[in-house]
């Protein structure tokens, strides 16, 4: 981040959103394989990512991934799995914030997950 980058957070919570991302990574990217977790300006915001080389994200579960109680696999078990709110979760975070959460795809396989905070000006 450049110097003087602010917003105005609950840290607390913002860690709990950050925890949520990466323990999604952990969760379904192969072991010994790359994640990042990055902050950068994105306009006036702030853009938080997690980026993993796993299985990448089903897409037609993209549309749902910040939905309470949904998972890519609703057979999954829960032992392999949470119960679906990690993500939603998030986006509440986000949105109490004035941001938003999204996800996506990396072309080469993946997935990329994070948040928009907004900026405040320096």
């Amino acid at each position: 981040m450049p110097p003087g980058t602010r917003a105005w957070i609950d840290p607390d919570r913002v860690r709990q959103a950050i925890d949520n991302l990466l323990g999604n990574a952990l969760r379904f990217a192969p072991r010994g394989s790359v994640i990042v977790v990055a902050a950068a300006e994105a306009g006036p915001d702030i853009r938080v990512e997690v980026r993993d080389d796993g299985p990448g994200i089903p897409p037609d579960f993209l549309p749902h991934a910040f939905e309470r109680f949904r998972r890519p696999d609703s057979g999954r078990s829960r032992d392999g799995g949470g119960a679906g709110l990690g993500l939603a979760i998030v986006s509440a975070i986000a949105v109490a914030h004035g941001g938003a959460a999204s996800a996506r795809n990396k072309p080469a396989g993946g997935a990329i997950a994070g948040f928009r905070l907004p900026g405040t000006a320096r």
